[in-house]
């Protein structure tokens, strides 16, 4: 007679403690010695469905291992479904303990298991949801049948209030969650991805060491990345010893996943702020550009060795800028002084108010070339004589690298390349170089700006 089971003590408190004893990757089943034929109560077959003839010879559309008797599964043991066994690999559709209900209706409770492939034989992930399924082969759909003329594709449900340990296994990394809200539905791989985007504790490992416990979503593009789910919003911990904490994003540029909003804490425990208004703003802070940051992300072990070079970098651009502010603030003091010398000596030569209009640049009609060159160096023109109308004229055609030459000599080839253009229009204003000057009989007629 079968004994019947309270099938909500099973569902509930899962008192009845099993070990499984398959190999999941390749569907072969291990037994334990320690206990005898008679105590399982049945014998040990291995039934064959959907038999027909194949590339392979025989095949079937799947195979169920376990123990029968008067051809019913023994309740309380090891029943394992597989797909086709006579391929090169057998895949585990479901495995554990199997256990009847007065309904009649026949529930394991183990591990049930899905590959999916990319191409014939790249497989892209590894589905596992272990927990209580309802597991039927008939017509009737209920109960399971060890008769192979009238066995059907299994059909295997989620059972409501019931815990389910997920794991998937992607080509970079493995996600682990629990699922506790499953509605009694046909299982397959797809039932799977909004129950785990609701999951506040979604755990992922990756293969190169980081690891990841949040909530995920969905990558912008499988280009993104191979996953299905990646990080979101949680604690990422690099596999240097750095982690982040909040929003996580991949990079398809640098190839890894970073910090969008929240913080870093380093090696040495130290603590740096990410903002979501511009990306790596915890090394731009060193004013770093975004090549030497890519360059960063390249030949750098860490994330902590990221930081020190940038503080290196940060702190020696701060020596030369340090540097240059002296520089500059020496050769300001320096043409200020050149700037009084030379109005002092305009002052007593013409007078205050045209040795200032002359300071200033300000050139007329009627100057004569001694004034004019007092302000604007002759050195710094090409001299030329041309005859108009019969009458002999002088030009000056202003020669900037004449120009440059004579201040360089005055204040010295790097002061010049690097602040003299400022220094220059701090000092003197905005003053406009006269392109061509044009004199007759010495005296300024003509001025060209």
């Amino acid at each position: 007679m079968k004994r019947q089971i309270n099938l909500s003590i099973v569902l509930s408190q899962k008192k009845i403690k099993f070990v499984l004893l398959i190999a999941l990757s390749f569907g072969f089943i291990t037994f334990s010695h320690s206990q005898t034929t008679s105590e399982k109560k049945g014998s040990l077959k291995t039934i064959s469905y959907g038999e027909y003839d194949g590339d392979y010879g025989k095949e079937y559309d799947y195979v169920a291992i376990g123990y029968v008797n008067n051809n019913q599964f023994v309740e309380n043991q090891i029943l394992t479904f597989l797909t086709n066994r006579n391929k090169k690999v057998a895949d585990t559709i479901v495995s554990g303990r199997c256990f009847y209900a007065e309904d009649g209706n026949s529930y394991i409770d183990g591990i049930w298991k899905k590959y999916e492939y990319e191409g014939r034989n790249t497989i892209k992930k590894i589905i596992r949801l272990k927990g209580v399924f309802k597991v039927s082969n008939n017509k009737n759909i209920i109960g399971i049948t060890t008769n192979k003329k009238i066995g059907e594709e299994p059909i295997i449900k989620t059972m409501t209030n019931t815990n389910y340990n997920l794991e998937i296994i992607y080509k970079e990394l493995k996600l682990e969650t629990s699922i506790n809200d499953l509605v009694e539905q046909e299982i397959n791989s797809s039932i799977f991805n909004d129950y785990i985007k609701k999951s506040k504790k979604v755990k992922l490992t990756f293969n190169n060491g980081d690891s990841f416990t949040g909530t995920v979503k969905e990558p912008m593009s499988s280009v993104d990345y191979s996953a299905d789910l990646i990080p979101d919003d949680g604690e990422y911990k690099y596999s240097k010893g750095e982690i982040a904490n909040g929003e996580i994003y991949y990079s398809p540029f640098y190839h890894k996943f970073l910090l969008d909003k929240g913080t870093i804490v380093f090696q040495d425990g130290s603590v740096e702020d990410e903002n979501d208004v511009e990306e790596n703003s915890w090394l731009k802070q060193y004013k770093l550009s975004n090549d030497e940051i890519e360059v960063m992300y390249r030949d750098s072990e860490s994330l902590t060795d990221m930081r020190n070079k940038a503080k290196s970098i940060g702190e020696e651009r701060g020596k030369e800028t340090k540097e240059k502010k002296i520089l500059q603030d020496q050769l300001i003091e320096k043409i200020r002084q050149n700037k009084q010398r030379l109005k002092d000596k305009l002052v007593v030569k013409y007078g205050e108010n045209i040795g200032n209009k002359i300071l200033q640049g300000k050139l007329e009609a009627g100057m004569s070339k001694s004034m004019v060159s007092d302000v604007w160096k002759e050195e710094y023109f090409t001299v030329s004589n041309i005859v108009r109308n019969s009458q002999n004229f002088e030009v000056w055609e202003f020669d900037s690298g004449k120009m440059a030459t004579d201040l360089i000599k005055e204040y010295g080839k790097d002061a010049y390349n690097a602040f003299l253009g400022i220094s220059l229009a701090e000092q003197f204003g905005k003053i406009t170089i006269p392109k061509t000057l044009i004199f007759k009989n010495d005296k300024l007629t003509d001025i060209y700006r």
